[in-house]
């Protein structure tokens, strides 16, 4: 009878030594700890770059639903919309039960995911406060979704290629003023991402200094900066920014440079190619 007691324990400390190992634990950008019990099949995605990871890492089709603007690759704009960065639907959310939700810090639906995560439903938070921090991202989530060997390496590629644009700094350095918005005049700090990257490329940022990563600027400032580049975030192809005007009567028309405003603004995987293009706008 001892002996059969015996067996009994083992095999349940067996079971619960394999439970232990299926268990997937993954901290988030807030410090918050993210626990799975296997590989997430179901993903609720709420920010667009936060989709394009998924796609980035193979596992595009178990985003269940997503937000508004979620539009790369293709197929991310047939997924189901439950709101934007400013208003989601926590029913629809709950509704879906999925194992997973990503969300973005600082997206505007904060109150909301704290009340998703307080009914028990598991949520990354993702705030990448620095380029590197998009690479361990994709790692994290890798993981998350049972794509790690795809995550790290992505991640490599990623850490690699910036590594390889320290040679733009050998170049004369641009006096760089970023335009992020065209109703105001808003640019970016040193700090800010988009600043981050205009550093990778050895470039100045005219506003860099200031302590607001996203400071709304004057038409005043950025004249007495004298930049030699004007870079326009822009929202699609064709765009022509309504201070044209203004940069042709100081004879600036030709410091105007465009970029794909979904490659420089979303911190996912293909922010590389962003960064890749805004430094070839800088020293072509």
């Amino acid at each position: 009878m001892l002996k059969h007691h015996v067996f009994f324990c083992s095999c349940i400390l067996l079971v619960l030594a394999g439970s232990a190992k299926a268990e997937i634990r993954v901290v988030d950008d807030l410090g918050h700890q993210v626990v799975l019990s296997a590989p997430a099949r179901t993903v609720v995605s709420l920010a667009p770059h936060l989709t394009e990871m998924m796609f980035s890492l193979g596992a595009g089709d178990r985003v269940v639903a997503t937000v508004r603007h979620s539009d790369f690759p293709a197929e991310a704009a047939l997924i189901p919309q439950l709101g934007d960065a400013f208003s989601l639907s926590l029913e629809a959310v709950v509704e879906i039960s999925p194992d997973l939700i990503l969300a973005w810090s600082t997206g505007g639906n904060r109150r909301t995911v704290e009340r998703l995560k307080s009914l028990g439903l598991a949520v990354y938070l993702n705030e990448a406060s620095s380029l590197e921090e998009i690479a361990t991202n994709l790692e994290r989530i890798g993981i998350l979704v049972g794509e790690e060997a795809t995550g790290v390496g992505l991640a490599a590629e990623f850490r690699e290629t910036l590594g390889n644009l320290d040679h733009a700094r050998s170049d004369p350095a641009q006096d760089v003023f970023f335009q992020i918005s065209d109703t105001q005049l808003y640019s970016v700090n040193n700090a800010h991402l988009i600043g981050q990257a205009l550093s990778a490329c050895g470039a100045r940022n005219v506003f860099g200094d200031l302590a607001i990563p996203v400071p709304m600027v004057s038409l005043e400032s950025v004249v007495e900066a004298q930049p030699d580049y004007i870079v326009v975030a822009s929202p699609f192809e064709g765009f022509a920014t309504r201070w044209a005007d203004e940069w042709q009567r100081l004879g600036w028309s030709d410091r105007i440079r465009y970029i794909d405003a979904s490659l420089i603004t979303r911190p996912g995987f293909r922010m590389l190619k962003g960064i890749k293009s805004l430094c070839n706008l800088l020293h072509d």
